[in-house]
C-alpha cells in the first residue's frame, strides 16, 4: 500500500511540474512507467474529493499539536531530542490512538498514554500534554549511545566517507558510564556507523559528550 501511494504521488507530481521542469518531469514519469508515451500527453491532475479523509486530517492536526507541545516541553526542560524519555501523557488521546507510534517516534519517547502524569506540562486549546522528564540510568545510556553514533557519523561525514566505506573505531575515556555504553551497545554502534570493529585503545580526536571527555579515532579500512 505504501509503495502504491508513493507511486501515485510521484506520478501526480510529474504531471504538476511538467510545465515548469519538462525534462525532470519526463524522466520521473517514464521511470515510473506512466500510462502514456509522455507526461506531456497527460491531462492536468484534478482533485478527487472522494479521496479526502476529513476525519484523518483533523486527527493528524491534533497529533501535530501533541508533538509541538511535547517539543516545547522538552525545550523548557532542557532535554535534547536525542535523549529518549519514558512517556508522554495526553489528556484526550481518543482518536489519536492510531498515531501513538508516530507521536512516540517524533518525540523520542517510549510510550504515549492517555491521562496525566508527572513532568513538564503544556496546554493548547484544551489539549494538555505532560512529558515525563525523569531520565533513568537506562534512558541515560540510550541517550549516550545516540550521541556517540551522531559523533562518529559526523566524523565520517567530515572525512567524506560513503556508505561503502567500512571503518575501525577506537575510543578512550575515563568516564565509567561512557565506557559501559560502548561495551553494552557495541553491536548497535557498529551497525549504525558502518564499523568493522569498535574497540578501546589509543585515540586522537578529543570531544565532549554530556560533560565527559571522549577520545576517538575513526579509521577507514583499506
Amino acid at each position: 500500500f505504501a509503495l502504491a501511494t508513493l507511486h501515485e504521488v510521484l506520478i501526480t507530481l510529474s504531471k504538476v511540474i511538467a510545465p515548469f521542469t519538462p525534462f525532470m518531469a519526463e524522466k520521473i514519469y517514464l521511470a515510473l512507467k506512466g500510462g502514456k508515451e509522455s507526461v506531456h500527453l497527460e491531462d492536468w491532475p484534478e482533485v478527487d474529493k472522494k479521496l479526502v479523509d476529513e476525519k484523518m486530517i483533523v486527527q493528524m492536526s491534533k497529533a501535530r499539536t501533541v508533538v509541538e507541545l511535547g517539543l516545547a516541553a522538552r525545550a523548557e526542560a532542557g532535554i535534547k531530542i536525542r535523549q529518549p524519555l519514558g512517556a508522554i501523557y495526553v489528556n484526550a488521546l481518543g482518536s489519536l490512538d492510531t498515531f501513538k507510534d508516530v507521536i512516540a517516534d517524533e518525540l523520542n519517547v517510549k510510550k504515549v498514554e492517555k491521562g496525566s502524569g508527572k513532568g513538564t506540562t503544556k496546554e493548547l486549546n484544551g489539549l494538555i500534554v505532560t512529558l515525563d522528564t525523569e531520565i533513568t540510568p537506562e534512558l541515560k545510556s540510550e541517550g549516550l549511545v545516540r550521541e556517540i553514533i551522531r559523533t562518529i557519523n559526523q566524523i565520517r561525514k567530515e572525512q567524506k566517507l560513503t556508505i561503502a566505506d567500512r571503518v575501525i573505531v577506537r575510543y578512550s575515556t575515563s568516564d565509567a558510564p561512557l565506557r559501559f555504553v560502548f561495551e553494552k551497545y557495541v553491536d548497535e554502534i557498529k551497525k549504525a556507523v558502518l564499523a568493522y570493529s569498535v574497540d578501546e585503545g589509543d585515540a586522537e580526536q578529543e570531544i565532549e559528550i554530556e560533560g565527559s571527555i571522549l577520545k576517538i579515532s575513526v579509521l577507514k579500512m583499506e
